[in-house]
């Protein structure tokens, strides 16, 4: 929604990606408060069973893991 900052960044790649990396392409392209606070990256996107993207678990592996 307009106003509200990305808290998390969930990205699936393919080939040599970092988060020290992913972070520096964005700062270099976002206004900082557009900067997600959470990059992690991760084989593959929970899903339910309908083939949703499960956004419980992803707000888990947010709130579980250190930023």
């Amino acid at each position: 929604r307009f106003g509200e900052a990305a808290v998390a960044l969930f990205v699936t790649v393919r080939g040599d990606l970092t988060v020290s990396r992913l972070r520096e392409a964005l700062t270099s392209r976002l206004a900082a408060f557009k900067t997600p606070r959470t990059i992690r990256i991760v084989a593959e996107l929970p899903r339910l069973s309908n083939g949703k993207v499960d956004r419980q678990q992803l707000r888990k592996l947010v709130e579980g893991e250190p930023a």
